[in-house]
């Protein structure tokens, strides 16, 4: 079946939305998960040997703060090319309603706004962005936090790391960074979808679409772009949220913090309390700590990649989620 990527007509069922967005989800994290791996050691103010989970418990200072640093920590002591890959379970189980939810409230407020073929306005755009973030990151953020802490090689699976968080931290540990996750996502979703409409009523008028269609290089090209640009604007705010959801995990000997202990495969490693981290009140004492060490430049550690990462996942998950829209409204 040929597929068709004009701009949506206003037809599709809420099932084909869910499915599509699923689909779309899953091909952006399969396709980007080995980078996304190697931001959070950048970005992260802690590391591990990242040996098995199993063996897992040497907490110590980051070196991690080149591509190369981070894949070479991440592939030591006999972990190699799979360590690159540890959490992507917890993003299997987490981005299928995720990305359902953020596809099918991007449709409705397409629906709201009436855009019936003619793509939403600046700020219509945006609105809809800030609401796809919001029930999109009501799912996410507990599974982004276990993923984080595996990819940093802890725990010995989703689990059990969903075990240990809530026996040594409570619920709250899952969302922990849930209000500085909203407030970077809030404002990545508005740009993303904004620039993203902007440029596919841009594009469509240029060689890139000779029928003045949006195509599959109008969509790559559009989605690329967005991805990037309100990646690299939000980047202080992600390397605060990556902050908040590892601290846990920081080694507090010596530093005067209350101790508390939890369990890490066979291991107990001693965790720094960090139940004062959470909320905006804890980004804001993360923010101070990154500015005190690190100085300004450590709220933009691993921009690069970030967008690396956010140009072509946003290309392939708005393309995906095009594609498999269009191929289900002709079944469901």
């Amino acid at each position: 079946m040929e597929t068709e990527w004009e701009e949506w007509d206003g037809s599709g069922s809420f099932a084909a939305h869910c499915v599509a967005g699923s689909f779309a989800g899953i091909t952006e994290h399969t396709c980007m998960f080995p980078l996304d791996s190697m931001k959070t050691h950048i970005q992260s103010n802690l590391c591990t040997d990242c040996a098995p989970a199993s063996k897992c418990g040497s907490v110590k200072p980051n070196p991690s703060t080149t591509w190369a640093g981070a894949y070479n920590n991440i592939t030591a002591n006999g972990a190699n090319k799979r360590g690159l890959f540890r959490g992507m379970s917890t993003m299997f189980i987490a981005c299928v309603p995720a990305h359902a939810l953020y596809f099918s409230v991007y449709e409705t407020g397409k629906s709201v706004f009436d855009a019936d073929g003619k793509g939403m306005s600046a700020v219509e755009a945006m609105a809809t962005g800030a609401a796809t973030a919001v029930f999109h990151d009501s799912v996410m953020v507990p599974f982004e936090t276990i993923k984080q802490r595996r990819q940093l090689g802890h725990y010995d699976g989703v689990y059990d790391a969903a075990s240990r968080i809530f026996r040594g931290e409570g619920l709250a540990g899952f969302y922990r960074s849930f209000a500085v996750t909203l407030s970077m996502n809030v404002p990545y979703s508005m740009v993303v979808v904004g620039t993203n409409e902007y440029l596919r009523g841009f594009l469509r008028n240029t060689w890139l679409s000779p029928d003045g269609k949006v195509n599959l290089q109008v969509s790559m090209t559009a989605g690329a772009t967005a991805g990037a640009v309100a990646a690299a604007a939000t980047c202080p705010l992600d390397v605060i949220k990556t902050r908040q959801q590892t601290h846990a995990l920081l080694n507090a000997v010596g530093t005067g913090a209350p101790m508390v202990e939890q369990t890490v495969g066979a291991a107990a490693v001693p965790l720094a309390d960090s139940s004062v981290l959470g909320g905006l009140e804890g980004g804001m004492q993360v923010a101070r700590s990154i500015l005190a060490t690190d100085g300004l430049v450590g709220f933009y550690r691993g921009w690069w990649l970030r967008a690396t990462i956010a140009a072509p996942a946003t290309a392939i998950s708005w393309t995906a989620y095009d594609g498999a829209k269009k191929m289900l409204d002709a079944y469901l």
